[in-house]
């Protein structure tokens, strides 16, 4: 008779086996290929292949699944599952999506006008309501939000300042969603005004940039480790009015440039471009 403890270990085994093929339609290739196969194919026609039986909607929709299907996507060097969000303007909630490939080779793409949560907040959209954070109402916040792979779980980083006095020393929070609370984190030397952006997740980390007065740098929080590093800048000209970081390729990048022309710089291997 199987225990208790029989069952749960079972369930965790399942819980990492692809769900078996459907023989019913064409040749019974093994449920690997099959995933090795589907794995490889964009979000939107997946979305149609789950119709075709009941062991691909389970395996599309597997949590094992949907993680290799994206880190084939982050890797893929022709960009053809990639995808551009443009925000039409500051002072506008339109957002539009083309495709990247289509931009890079030139051809002609129509952008596709999205709906978000900045247009429509109370319209199919799910959302959680953190706990509080413990602050007073004069704080000026920052958010940083990333996946800790180590656990596999999310966390959201918020940088707390007290401006009631002119003061913006950081007070760092990490919420982490499986245990719906807050702790306080230290290792964040920089004054809250110097920081920039939401934080652009790479690596295990996200990493922002701190604007100083004669110079900037790149600062990371590793969120499995949840402690703080700079990180190497590129060695870009003199005279850029702007930089920002992004991701490609899975890859951190910065874009430093002017009215008149813009450096991009890509680290293939992280910690060196």
């Amino acid at each position: 008779m199987a225990t208790e403890s029989d069952s749960t270990c079972g369930e965790s085994e399942n819980a990492n086996q692809i769900p078996p093929s459907c023989d019913e339609f064409g040749p019974n290739l093994p449920p690997e290929l099959i995933a090795a196969i589907l794995s490889r194919l964009p979000v939107k026609s997946l979305l149609r292949f789950r119709c075709v039986c009941k062991s691909w909607h389970s395996l599309i929709f597997h949590p094992k699944f949907v993680k290799t299907h994206l880190s084939l996507a982050s890797i893929n060097t022709d960009y053809t599952h990639h995808r551009l969000l443009l925000r039409c303007g500051y002072r506008t909630n339109d957002v539009k999506s083309c495709s990247l490939y289509a931009v890079l080779h030139e051809h002609s793409d129509n952008a596709v006008e999205l709906d978000c949560p900045i247009k429509t907040p109370h319209r199919y959209w799910k959302s959680k309501s953190l706990p509080s954070d413990g602050t007073s109402c004069h704080y000026l916040a920052r958010y940083g939000f990333g996946y800790d792979d180590t656990i596999d779980d999310y966390k959201v980083v918020g940088f707390f300042g007290d401006v009631s006095k002119g003061r913006y020393e950081v007070e760092v929070k990490v919420y982490t969603l499986r245990s719906d609370s807050w702790k306080k984190i230290g290792g964040f030397p920089h004054n809250l005004s110097t920081l920039n952006g939401l934080g652009t997740f790479v690596n295990g980390a996200l990493h922002w940039i701190v604007t100083m007065k004669s110079n900037m740098i790149i600062v990371s929080l590793d969120l499995a480790k949840e402690t703080f590093a700079e990180v190497l800048q590129p060695d870009y000209r003199d005279g850029h009015w702007y930089e920002t970081l992004f991701v490609l390729n899975g890859c951190l990048g910065m874009l430093c440039g002017n009215n008149a022309c813009a450096d991009i710089w890509v680290m293939e291997q992280y910690g060196t471009y």
